[in-house]
């Protein structure tokens, strides 16, 4: 059981190359501001390349509810090594350095 007071069928982020290309989930975020949970791979991604599904779902990919349970708000997991999860705050949100870290999505030039 999930010891945050989010719904088990809130929203969650996740990749299509989890979900469908069955690669391994190895970042997951907790935003401090919102609660949203993300699940990456590691990739770039492309937004085409997000999907929203429950978060009682994502137990389907290997994640439990035991690791879900000690990334509190704010923080996020990284994943080192086999079921070797890196646990840490997260820095205070910067969209150019926060998603060149964690390679989420590819941003537009801006010149």
């Amino acid at each position: 059981m999930l010891i945050f007071d989010d719904n088990p069928h809130v929203a969650v982020v996740i990749c299509k190359h989890i979900s469908e290309e069955n690669k391994p989930i190895t970042y997951i975020s907790h935003d401090l501001e919102d609660g949203m949970w993300q699940f990456l791979c590691g990739d770039i991604h492309d937004i085409a390349d997000v999907q929203l599904i429950a978060l009682v779902e994502i137990l389907q990919f290997g994640i439990t509810e035991t690791l879900l349970n000690q990334i509190p708000y704010g923080f996020e997991a990284l994943l080192y090594q086999a079921k070797n999860w890196q646990i840490s705050r997260k820095a205070p949100y910067d969209p150019y350095t926060t998603m060149a870290r964690i390679s989420c999505y590819q941003f537009p030039s801006w010149s």
